[in-house]
């Protein structure tokens, strides 16, 4: 979906302003085809440069060129279960050095991105291995109880943003599938995106509360992430919601925890919220996370993912049409 089909799909729905300005990795992208976390870094987690290739791409952004060495790189890499692993080195060495958060979430967004990077009428002899993989592996991790995703089989626990992503995934391999003529697997892709759909309300909305819980899992504590974050996921990727408006929910949840988001003392400045307020069409508040959180460029609390959020929404890619 790496043309102006997918654009039009994706960045025309949710009212955004495609600009296809190339994506510029200079010190995460490595020579081997390895994205880092942080620039001139020396760990792979692959949840984040999968995560910021599909952020960039989804906002018009033009990330071929990375979004293929960084395919090329990982693929080889996948374990034989279809999961992947942490790595840590350099691009003379890469090894293995830790399990992912989320097994769920970042398989999810693997198929996501395989399918947004393949040609328009046909999807890569050389990647169907590895959709297989992950495809298969997911499965494992859903429980027929619940119909929502766990984290993986070691971790029995759903997770809200993770279900999310994992329905964004579905609802897009389903569109690439309908566009290749394989109507058959466009139809599994979509009634699997529905049913989870429907299991992320019932498992995970409080109607008391009007939100989300951010896990299956009660916590005693109520954090800003994951709690307040995990509240936006909808509005990012277009979650079918029907109880109000994306714009009207995303204003009060500002008022609820704008001081809370601004504050330094998070671990990271959040861009993703901010391309949410770009989505539902508060540029305002977009722009002012742009020019707060220069400042946070290259120092402990960026990353890649950060990084794709600030280049997008610096040079008016992913900001709603007027």
């Amino acid at each position: 979906m790496a043309n102006a089909l997918f654009i039009v799909t994706i960045a025309t729905a949710i009212g955004l302003q495609p600009c296809q300005r190339p994506l510029d990795l200079a010190g995460y992208l490595q020579a081997d085809g390895a994205i880092t976390v942080r620039a001139y870094g020396n760990v792979v987690d692959p949840y984040f440069p999968t995560k910021a290739l599909l952020v960039a791409h989804g906002a018009g952004m033009d990330v071929r060129s990375s979004a293929l060495a960084w395919i090329a790189w990982l693929s080889p890499r996948q374990l034989a279960d279809g999961r992947f692993e942490r790595y840590c080195g350099t691009a003379d060495r890469w090894e293995a050095c830790g399990e992912e958060d989320a097994d769920d979430a970042m398989l999810a967004l693997w198929m996501q991105l395989l399918y947004a990077m393949a040609p328009p009428d046909r999807f890569p002899g050389e990647w169907i291995s590895t959709v297989i993989a992950a495809e298969s592996y997911l499965d494992t991790v859903r429980d027929p109880t619940t119909g929502v995703y766990y984290i993986s089989r070691s971790k029995p626990t759903g997770l809200f943003m993770d279900n999310i992503e994992v329905y964004a995934a579905l609802r897009e391999s389903a569109e690439a599938r309908r566009r290749y003529g394989d109507i058959a697997h466009a139809a599994r892709y979509t009634q699997a995106a529905e049913t989870l759909a429907r299991a992320i309300d019932r498992v995970f909305y409080r109607p008391d509360r009007g939100e989300y819980a951010a896990s299956t899992h009660t916590r005693p504590d109520r954090s800003f992430y994951p709690d307040a974050v995990a509240q936006t996921y909808p509005w990012l990727i277009g979650f079918p919601l029907d109880r109000s408006s994306d714009s009207d929910a995303f204003r009060n949840w500002l008022r609820m925890y704008r001081a809370a988001w601004e504050s330094p003392e998070l671990d990271y400045p959040w861009g993703l919220v901010a391309m949410t307020a770009a989505r539902v069409g508060d540029e305002r508040t977009a722009k002012n996370w742009v020019r707060k959180a220069a400042s946070a460029r290259g120092t402990k609390r960026w990353n890649v993912l950060e990084e794709a959020v600030y280049q997008a929404l610096a040079g008016d890619c992913g900001t709603a049409r007027k």
